[in-house]
C-alpha cells in the first residue's frame, strides 16, 4: 500500500495511482511476512507454496471444524496426506489440464480438492452454491468440466437434470448419493506409497508458472458468466499481494464467514494457510455471532450486510430493551468513541478518560460477545455505510474496507490503519496500478490481473486494453491522499450490501408481466436485498378478489394508517391490509422469486396507490437517474421494507435525566463498586486489569468468585481452583483442555454460582477456568504443566506453577490453594496480590531476591538461609499451615521463652541448618510455637518454643494480625532478630527488629 509520500493523486485520467514495490510496511510497522522460499530462483508457483507450507507446519492446525459439539483441529499433516491421495487419483485419471469443478460447501474437503487439483496440474473451477441452476449448467458446459465435486444427493440430482452434461466423475462430500456419483471419501482413504508421493511432488513442482490453474467465472456486463483465466504464477502472486498488507501476529485465528467459491474469501484463507494461521470453518456461510464467540478469531473477511445484521442483533436490539436513560448514556458513549477515533494520537487526557468510562460500561462487554479477540474485520463486495463503520469503530472494533474484483485476482485497493477512511476503498494495494478512465471508470493493471476470458476473445478485448488495463465497470474518484471512492457502476445494476449485483430492469419486467401490475420498480442500492414498489391494476385486482367472493366488501377502515389504500372505479377501497390482496401479491412475488432464482430474489414489496412514473417507457428503460428520483419520492415507504439501521447520534448528550428508582439502582451499584475497589482493597487489581487490557468491572466479579471459593470450608474434600484471565486461544495452546466442555459462553457475573459449584467437585485437584479479557468464561482446562527448571526457587511448587502459567499464557491468574482460605494473584511470572481474612492486598514479591539480599546486608544472618526459610514458609502457606521462624541470638530468644514440653523427653540436637531437609524444617515449624535458629552459628536450636516477649514492647505488627504475629514481632524487637511468620490463612510477614519489612 502506498504511503502519503509516494502515492500519486489522481487528477486527469492519464494519471496513475500505484502501490510501490516491494510490499509496503503493514499496520504493526513490521515487514510483511514472506510466503514460500524467497531464495528460489524460479518464479513462484502455487504448487511450490503449497508443498513448502505442508512441510513447515506439519504438526500445527490448519483448520478448525465443528464436530461432536465443539471445534476440533485438522492438522496440516492429516490435511496434506488427504491432498496427496486425491492428487494421485487425479494424476491416475490423467488430470493434467483437466477441469475440476467445485460446487460445494466450505469444508476442509473443499480445500483438499483445491490443493489436489493444483498439485495434479488440473484447472479448478469454483462455483458458488447459491448460483441459479441454469448458470451452474452453463459454467460446467463452458469449462468442459470433467470432474465435479458436490455436497450431496440433492445436488447430484440437480446436476444430472441437464442432458448435455456428462462429467466423468461426480464426487460427493456427504456419503453415497446413488449411481451417478462416488463418495469423495473413497479416494481420500486410498493409501499412497512413498514412491508415488515423491513422484507427485516432483511433477507438482514441474508444473510451469504459466500453466492454467483456475477458471473463475463472474457475471460481466455481457450478462452471462465468463471464465477469467489465472495461471500458477498469478495465483501465487495474488496471495503474496494480500500477504503484504494482511499483517499477522502470535496466536492468530481466522474465521471463514464467506464461502471459498468467493475469490476474496479464498485469497484470505490461502494467506492464512500459508502462514500457519488456523481457519475456523463455521456451520453457516455467513457471520454468526455464536460461532465467532466460540472460535475467538483475530481476523475475518465479511460483507457489509453481515456486519449490519450483527450490529443490529447484538447491539441495537439489546439497546432497545434497556431503559431510555441507559440508551442515552450509550449514545453518549458512542459519540465519545467517535471523537476519540477522530482525534487520534492527539486526543486529550480528558477525552481518553471519558472513553475509558464508556469502554468499561458498554464496549468491553460488546467486544467480548464478538469473541473478544477480533483485531481486523475486513469487508468487501460493497461499500460499508459510514455511520455503521463509525459506530463499530467507536466500540473498539475496526472494520477495514477493501475493493475486490474477480478479474483482478485480488484486491486492487485496501484501507489500512492509521490512514483508514471509513467510506473509501483505500489507496492502491501492493501489485496494482489504479487509474480512472473515461467518465471516471476504475481501471486496474498488474501482473495478477486475469489473462482474459476462456474462449471469449471479443469479451477479453472489450474488458482489457492492449496495454493491460482492465475495465472494472465501476466508477470512482480519488481524494487528495489517493484513497479510492466508488461512486457508481456501469449500466443500471444495483449493488447490494451482500456484494451481489442485481438487474432491477429485469426484475421489474418480470413483475409487470402480470396483468395484476400496472407499474413496478425495483430498488436496493447498498441494502441487503432488492425490494419492489408496485402500482396494481386496480380493476384486475378487484376482479381477482371478487372471483372467490363476489360479495367481498373492501372498506377503507380495514386499512391501518401505515398501509396504502386507494379508491377503485366502483367506489370501494382495495388495500394491502386485506388478507386476500396480500395472498395474491405474495404468490406473484414468490413466482418471480422462483423464476429469477437466487441471488436476485426480491426481499419484499409494497403496494402504492398512484403511478410510479408518468409513462411505462420510463420504467421499461429503468435508468439509474429515474430510479433515484423515485427512491427519493417514496423514501418513507422504502424505509419500511429494510431492517432497522444503525442508530445515529446527531447531538452530544451532556445530560441524562434518570428516574428515582433507576437512580437508586445506579447509586447502589456505584456504592458496591466503590466498596470493592476501596474497602476491599482491589484498586491495585483494577489498575493491573487496565495494564493487561482486561475489563475492569469484570475483575470485581472475578475477585468475588475467587473469594467465595476460598471462603468455603469442607472436611470431606479440599478445595482448589484457579481463574486464568487472558487470551483464551493462547491459554489453550499452553494448557490441556478438561473433559468439561463449554458449549455456551456466559459472563463471569452470571457464571459465578456455577463455578463455585464446580469447585466442590474437583476433590483437591486444581480445575482452572479460562476467562477472556472481557469477562466471559471461555473454557475449563487442566493444569498438567511441566515446570521449567528453576535455580533455588523461593516460591513453593503450587505458587511456582501458577506463576509460570501467568508468564507462559500472558495472563492474570487467581489461584485458590487446596485448603481454601486465601487467593493468590499472579501476573507476568510474579506474585502480585493476595486475598485473606476478607481483604485484598498487593504483593511485592517480584523482586524477592533483591529484598532478601537487603535483609541480609550488614546482618548476622546470611541471604541463603533467609531465602531457604522463605521457601519453607511459602510451602507452608500453600497448605494454610501457620508457623514462626526466628533467626538471631538463639540464647537470648530461648531466655525469653518457655521450654517446649517435648524437651522433657528428647534433647533437640544443635544441628547445622545445612544438614536439615526442608521437610524437616517444615515439620518442626508447623507445630505450635516457634522454630529458633542461631544466626551466628547457623544451627538449629529448637522448635515448639513458646515466645514470651514483654507485652509493653513496641513493634509494627499490622492490622488484623493475631497473637502469633504479636509475639514474633515483639521478640524480634527485643533481641534484634529476624522473624518470619506464616498465618494459617496464607499471608507471610517478615519482621526485622520489630519492623514489618515484608508482607507476602
Amino acid at each position: 500500500m502506498a504511503d502519503d509520500s509516494s502515492t500519486a493523486v489522481l487528477a486527469p485520467a492519464s494519471d496513475v495511482t500505484t502501490a510501490p514495490e516491494p510490499a509496503s510496511v503493514v499496520e504493526s510497522g513490521a515487514a510483511a511476512q514472506p510466503l514460500g522460499d524467497a531464495a528460489a530462483s524460479d518464479p513462484p508457483t502455487l504448487n511450490r507454496l503449497l508443498l513448502e507450507t505442508a512441510e513447515r507446519f506439519s504438526r500445527e492446525a490448519c483448520f478448525r471444524v465443528w464436530r461432536g459439539g465443539r471445534y476440533r483441529d485438522v492438522s496440516y499433516r492429516h490435511f496434506h496426506r488427504q491432498t496427496l491421495r486425491l492428487a494421485a487419483e487425479l494424476r491416475r485419471r490423467g488430470g493434467v489440464g483437466e477441469r475440476v469443478a467445485l460446487w460445494a460447501s466450505s469444508v476442509p474437503e473443499w480445500m483438499v480438492v483445491h490443493h489436489a487439483a493444483s498439485l495434479a496440474g488440473a484447472v479448478l473451477v469454483p462455483i458458488p452454491q447459491d448460483l441459479e441452476l441454469e448458470r451452474v449448467h452453463h459454467i460446467l458446459r463452458d469449462a468442459c468440466a470433467r470432474y465435479v465435486v458436490v455436497n450431496d444427493r440433492e445436488q447430484v440430482g440437480r446436476l444430472v437434470s441437464c442432458d448435455d452434461l456428462d462429467p466423468e466423475v461426480v464426487w460427493t462430500l456427504e456419503g453415497n448419493a446413488g449411481d451417478h456419483s462416488v463418495p469423495l471419501a473413497e479416494p481420500l482413504a486410498e493409501r499412497v506409497d512413498n514412491e508415488t508421493v515423491e513422484a507427485l511432488r516432483a511433477e507438482a513442482l514441474a508444473v510451469p508458472p504459466e500453466a492454467l490453474a483456475t477458471l473463475w467465472y463472474n457475471t460481466t456486463r455481457h450478462g452471462e458468466p465468463l471464465g477469467a483465466l489465472f495461471d500458477q504464477a498469478q495465483r501465487a502472486l495474488a496471495i503474496d499481494n494480500v500477504a503484504s498488507w494482511m499483517d499477522g501476529g502470535d496466536d492468530e485465528v481466522a474465521y471463514t464467514a464467506l464461502p471459498w467459491s468467493y475469490m476474496p474469501s479464498l485469497l484470505v484463507a490461502m494467506v492464512c494457510y500459508l502462514r500457519g494461521v488456523p481457519s475456523v470453518l463455521g456451520q453457516h456461510t455467513d457471520l454468526q455471532i455464536e460461532e465467532i464467540q466460540q472460535a475467538s478469531p483475530t481476523l475475518s473477511l465479511t460483507l457489509p450486510n453481515a456486519l449490519e445484521r450483527a450490529y443490529e442483533e447484538q447491539v441495537a436490539a439489546s439497546l432497545r430493551r434497556l431503559p431510555e436513560s441507559t440508551q442515552k448514556v450509550f449514545h453518549w458513549a458512542v459519540a465519545t468513541g467517535r471523537r476519540l477515533r477522530a482525534a487520534g494520537p492527539s486526543a486529550s487526557k480528558e477525552l481518553r478518560e471519558r472513553f475509558g468510562r464508556a469502554d468499561m460500561t458498554f464496549f468491553s462487554r460488546i467486544r467480548g460477545a464478538f469473541g473478544g479477540r477480533i483485531r481486523r474485520l475486513y469487508t468487501t463486495g460493497a461499500p460499508l455505510a459510514r455511520s455503521l463503520a463509525e459506530s463499530i469503530e467507536a466500540i473498539g472494533l475496526q472494520p477495514i474496507n477493501t475493493y475486490s474484483v474477480t478479474e483482478c485476482g485480488g484486491f486492487p485497493t485496501v484501507n489500512l490503519p492509521p490512514s483508514h477512511r471509513p467510506d473509501s476503498c483505500g489507496p492502491p494495494a501492493t501489485g496494482y496500478e489504479v487509474r480512472l478512465g473515461e467518465r471516471g471508470e476504475v481501471l486496474v493493471r498488474g501482473p495478477a490481473v486475469t489473462r482474459g476470458y476462456w474462449g471469449q476473445p471479443e469479451a477479453t478485448s472489450d474488458a482489457i486494453s492492449d496495454d493491460g488495463w482492465l475495465r472494472t465497470g465501476d466508477f470512482g474518484r480519488f481524494d487528495d491522499e489517493g484513497h479510492l471512492y466508488i461512486t457508481g457502476r456501469e449500466g443500471d445494476s444495483i449493488l447490494l450490501s451482500t456484494g451481489v449485483r442485481v438487474d432491477p430492469i429485469y426484475l421489474g419486467r418480470q413483475l409487470m408481466g402480470s396483468p395484476l401490475v400496472d407499474q413496478a420498480a425495483v430498488f436496493g442500492e447498498g441494502k441487503p436485498h432488492p425490494v419492489a414498489l408496485i402500482a396494481p391494476n386496480l380493476e384486475a385486482l378487484l376482479d381477482a378478489v371478487r372471483a372467490e367472493d363476489p360479495n367481498a366488501s373492501l372498506h377503507g377502515d380495514e386499512a391501518s394508517e401505515l398501509d396504502w389504500f386507494w379508491p377503485t372505479p366502483d367506489g370501494p377501497v382495495v388495500t394491502a391490509a386485506h388478507p386476500r390482496v396480500k395472498e395474491i401479491f405474495d404468490a406473484l412475488v414468490e413466482e418471480v422469486r422462483i423464476t429469477t432464482g437466487s441471488p436476485e430474489r426480491l426481499g419484499g414489496y409494497l403496494l402504492i396507490g398512484q403511478p410510479l412514473a408518468a409513462d411505462a417507457e420510463t420504467l421499461e428503460r429503468g435508468l439509474r437517474r429515474d430510479r433515484e428520483r423515485m427512491a427519493e419520492q417514496w423514501a418513507p415507504a422504502l424505509d419500511r421494507l429494510f431492517p432497522r439501521q444503525v442508530p445515529e447520534t446527531e447531538r452530544e448528550i451532556t445530560r441524562v435525566e434518570v428516574g428515582p428508582e433507576r437512580l437508586r439502582d445506579l447509586l447502589e451499584k456505584e456504592a458496591i463498586l466503590d466498596a470493592w475497589t476501596a474497602d476491599a482493597g482491589i484498586a491495585f487489581l483494577i489498575e493491573l486489569a487496565r495494564r493487561h487490557q482486561i475489563d475492569a468491572p469484570s475483575v470485581v466479579h472475578i475477585c468475588d468468585t475467587a473469594a467465595t471459593v476460598a471462603q468455603m470450608e469442607t472436611e470431606e474434600k479440599p478445595l482448589s481452583t484457579a481463574l486464568i484471565v487472558g487470551d483464551p486461544v493462547r491459554i489453550s495452546r499452553v494448557l490441556p483442555s478438561s473433559i468439561i466442555q463449554l458449549h455456551r459462553f456466559e459472563h463471569i457475573r452470571r457464571m459465578r454460582s456455577r463455578l463455585v459449584d464446580l469447585a466442590r467437585m474437583v476433590d483437591g485437584r486444581v480445575l482452572a477456568y479460562v476467562v477472556d479479557r472481557h469477562g466471559f468464561v471461555r473454557a475449563v482446562v487442566r493444569l498438567d504443566v511441566v515446570l521449567p527448571p528453576a535455580d533455588d526457587p523461593i516460591l513453593g511448587p503450587q505458587f511456582r506453577l501458577h506463576s509460570h502459567i501467568s508468564s507462559a499464557c500472558d495472563a492474570v491468574v487467581f489461584f485458590v490453594p487446596r485448603g481454601g482460605r486465601q487467593v493468590r494473584v499472579f501476573a507476568g511470572g510474579h506474585l502480585v496480590g493476595r486475598y485473606s481474612s476478607g481483604d485484598w492486598a498487593p504483593e511485592n514479591a517480584d523482586a524477592l531476591d533483591v529484598q532478601v539480599a537487603a535483609l541480609a546486608e550488614d546482618r548476622p544472618w546470611d541471604a541463603p538461609t533467609v531465602r531457604r526459610l522463605l521457601r519453607c514458609a511459602f510451602r507452608m502457606s500453600e497448605n494454610n499451615q501457620g508457623a514462626i521462624f526466628v533467626i538471631g541470638d538463639a540464647d537470648a530468644v530461648l531466655a525469653r521463652s518457655d521450654s517446649p514440653d517435648i524437651s522433657h523427653f528428647a534433647w533437640m540436637a544443635s544441628k547445622p541448618i545445612a544438614e536439615l531437609y526442608d521437610e524437616e524444617l517444615i515439620n518442626f515449624a508447623k507445630q505450635d510455637g516457634a522454630t529458633v535458629l542461631d544466626a551466628a552459628t547457623r544451627r538449629f536450636r529448637g522448635c515448639m518454643v513458646l515466645l514470651r516477649p514483654d507485652a509493653s514492647t513496641e513493634a509494627e505488627i499490622g492490622r488484623g494480625r493475631g497473637a502469633r504475629h504479636s509475639s514474633a514481632a515483639k521478640m524480634s524487637a527485643e533481641v534484634g532478630a529476624l522473624a518470619i511468620t506464616v498465618s494459617q490463612d496464607g499471608p507471610i510477614t517478615v519482621y526485622d527488629s520489630g519492623r514489618r519489612v515484608l508482607s507476602l
